[in-house]
């Protein structure tokens, strides 16, 4: 019999109404069958793409063109994800000039600046793509959608001024300290700084949440849906270019000696590179599918 906390812990990637429902049956199946990385694996892709359903993300099952609303969201759901990653780049590439040879800047710098140009259009897309929704948005509200999605907002609200009033005392703590101390030479501080991450990341995704919540329910025409879909395809391009740049950026800063940046980097920019393929990839699935599905419907 297999190890039956090893399944509770991977029956939790499964949405709770969903466990309530059949997880008595996948524990049984699982406790009787042999319990293998490649099993592992599958229970908890189940898991996610159940979550994705439950969301409103992901399902066959919906009309058309409510499949292809859900891999716009799952785009933005994504691109969410890509900015916690690239929050966390752009923290530990500071100081990576100083640390380099001059000699062995060209190739690290055009990936750096072609990241940072790939963000911008990113995000002047998701600016775009939420422009373009104001209209349903407002008429949405006017309707009285605002009980439908108030308990979200209002708790983003909160994080998000609990997040404000911890990066303005933040910036009040590291104005009195030394370099050293504010990159991990005061316990502190850096804990100061994994509690203000945490705030960081919460407020990003209940306002990510909030706003699932709410496009969900926009009354959206076949055109506005195909421009979201172009536009979502526009964000997965650069989250692409993105991800390819802080591939060629560590490589080439790795190869260049810059030890000073590579060596206490290198756990958390893996990470962050992992994050960034992830994110990319789950950006490429709902693009893909939204693209696909309002073209046939054209």
């Amino acid at each position: 019999m297999n190890d039956r906390r090893t399944i509770e812990r991977l029956l939790r990637s499964y949405p709770r109404a969903w466990r309530e429902r059949y997880g008595a049956e996948l524990t049984a199946l699982l406790e009787d069958g042999p319990l293998s990385w490649g099993v592992r694996l599958d229970v908890v892709r189940g898991g996610v793409a159940q979550r994705l359903r439950s969301a409103g993300l992901a399902g066959d099952d919906l009309p058309v063109r409510e499949q292809a609303r859900s891999g716009v969201l799952l785009v933005l759901c994504s691109w969410a994800g890509f900015v916690v990653a690239g929050c966390g780049f752009q923290k530990f590439s500071e100081h990576w000039k100083d640390a380099t040879p001059i000699g062995a800047r060209a190739v690290p710098a055009a990936a750096f600046d072609t990241l940072v140009a790939a963000a911008a259009i990113g995000t002047v897309a998701v600016l775009l793509g939420i422009a373009i929704c104001l209209p349903a948005f407002v008429w949405f509200l006017r309707a009285g959608g605002w009980r439908l999605i108030r308990g979200r907002v209002l708790r983003a609200a909160v994080v998000t001024a609990v997040t404000i009033a911890l990066t303005a005392g933040g910036a009040v703590w590291a104005s009195h300290l030394n370099e050293a101390q504010r990159n991990g030479h005061d316990a502190a501080y850096s804990g100061a700084a994994v509690v203000w991450i945490a705030f960081f990341v919460s407020a990003l995704g209940l306002w990510t949440a909030a706003a699932v919540s709410a496009a969900r329910r926009l009354e959206l025409g076949l055109s506005s849906l195909r421009l979201e879909a172009l536009i979502a395809g526009a964000v997965t391009m650069a989250m692409v270019v993105m991800t390819i740049c802080d591939a060629i950026w560590w490589v080439s800063l790795a190869s260049s000696g810059a030890r000073q940046v590579v060596v206490p980097a290198s756990g958390p920019m893996a990470q962050i590179t992992a994050l960034m393929v992830v994110a990319t990839a789950l950006a490429g699935t709902g693009s893909a599918r939204s693209l696909r599905l309002l073209s046939r419907s054209a």
